[in-house]
């Protein structure tokens, strides 16, 4: 392996990125990442068949630093790109960087230091998001708030902290394949799903927030709102696998979707049900909105509120799309087909013994033979 094998006390780190049409970003998230004080990496560029020139890219660097390689995702699907990432790896830990974002140049070495101590299973950094025109200051806003992401303590704690959920973790690579990797069937919080796996292994999970990465999050409402639409979904798959793992805040989008729906069916009945639905989450998405933008300009202030409302509204609408479609397969979730990636809005480049095999798939775990 040349300049990337095995150092006595600096083992390999295997860094992973899930790619698909990312030629405006992936040359800074390899320049953070090359960057690195841990030398001694390898970097599995899991390319979906990227069609915008981001494989020219990705030759590029491979062609100037050997440390780089890139491995086809002909499924695109992210659980797909990691499982593929999975079995070339070569390192003794795993870290997942998202392809646009980037990393401080200490953020490998931080990550092994926490891995290596022994005491945690994963560890994960702060994400913090910046936006773009022309709503990426206020989607970036909404998504760093609790009323935008629920509880997710990755967006802003401020002390260490064992938590349910680590972004991008990073895992002994000889933990994820015992727990057989990620699961393939998921459109969406693959992710969430395997740090599941991982604490019901009795794995602890460990959040610094002292390390901090910054992601690129969208930049127009719609494709926000498709973004969270698969996250929906992503999230009925997680609750149909693991119930215990739902919380009365996931709740809220749903039921908030069934209401405002179920007033408008019958306003030929109750004409007075919508104004009052309808009106009374306005009312509180404007109000919910207040604090969010109160750091913002005017003109991204008035912006808060539409980012809001897609957010919750499109998860709620998206969960009970993956609900009805568990339903359809017979109370299963089957594996998806390839344009699944593209079908529920571009993914975000941004695991365990209690799952059974599908004895009529054929598959294993995570979909795979």
């Amino acid at each position: 392996m040349g300049d990337i094998e095995q150092g006595q006390t600096t083992p390999l780190v295997s860094v992973v990125i899930p790619i698909l049409n990312e030629v405006r970003t992936i040359d800074d998230t390899l320049t953070s990442v090359l960057g690195q004080t841990y030398r001694q990496i390898e970097v599995l560029a899991v390319d979906g068949m990227s069609d915008d020139g981001t494989i020219a890219r990705l030759q590029a660097w491979a062609e100037r630093d050997a440390r780089v390689r890139i491995l086809p995702n002909p499924r695109k699907a992210i659980p797909v790109a990691l499982n593929i990432a999975l079995e070339a790896a070569e390192g003794l830990f795993l870290v997942r960087v998202d392809a646009h974002s980037t990393i401080p140049d200490d953020y490998v070495e931080r990550m092994v230091a926490h891995l290596q101590g022994g005491e945690v299973a994963g560890v994960g950094a702060k994400k913090t998001a910046l936006g773009g025109p022309p709503n990426g200051q206020a989607i970036a806003a909404a998504l760093g708030s609790p009323f935008g992401v629920g509880g997710s303590a990755y967006h802003y704690a401020t002390e260490p902290t064992e938590t349910d959920h680590i972004p991008f973790g990073a895992y002994r690579i000889d933990l994820a394949r015992q727990l057989g990797g990620w699961d393939e069937r998921l459109v969406a919080n693959e992710d969430f799903e395997f740090d599941v796996r991982v604490r019901k292994a009795g794995g602890k999970l460990f959040l610094d927030p002292s390390v901090e990465v910054l992601w690129k999050c969208r930049s127009r409402i719609r494709d926000l709102a498709a973004q969270y639409r698969r996250y929906g979904r992503g999230k009925a798959d997680v609750a149909f696998l693991h119930p215990s793992e739902v919380r009365l805040r996931h709740l809220a989008p749903p039921v908030a979707v069934a209401a405002i729906t179920a007033s408008a069916v019958l306003v030929p009945w109750v004409p007075i049900l919508l104004p009052i639905v309808g009106g009374g989450y306005i009312v509180a998405v404007l109000g919910l909105s207040m604090p969010i933008g109160r750091k913002l300009e005017n003109r991204d202030k008035l912006r808060v509120p539409a980012a809001l409302a897609a957010m919750q509204l499109a998860w709620g609408w998206g969960m009970w799309e993956g609900l009805a479609r568990i339903a359809r397969h017979g109370f299963r979730l089957p594996v998806p087909s390839e344009t699944d990636a593209s079908r529920w809005g571009s993914p975000d480049w941004h695991v365990e013994s209690d799952i059974e095999s599908d004895p009529d798939s054929g598959t294993g775990p995570h979909g795979r033979p």
